[in-house]
């Protein structure tokens, strides 16, 4: 990783940007997960309760539509693992 990287840690259960952390160092996450160890069946005030976290390179200037930042979500139903059916 380059030195100017930062990284964004979300918590797999959390919405509305609670419980986001930015580090510069990879190494610095391991704090997050031990509290997150610690933490597990309590709520901390900090990092809410225990759980996974999603880990990402942060984009400091990412692709903008219409001045505002967005995401794609696809959903897709699979009737079936047969194949040709």
């Amino acid at each position: 990783t380059k030195s100017k990287d930062i990284f964004i840690a979300k918590p797999s259960s959390g919405s509305q940007g609670k419980g986001i952390v930015l580090v510069k160092k990879w190494k610095d996450l391991q704090d997050i997960v031990q509290r997150s160890r610690r933490g597990q069946g309590q709520v901390s005030a900090t990092y809410g309760s225990a759980c996974e976290y999603v880990v990402q390179r942060y984009i400091s200037e990412p692709l903008l539509l219409d001045g505002l930042k967005f995401d794609l979500r696809l959903y897709m139903v699979v009737t079936s693992v047969v194949p040709l059916r």
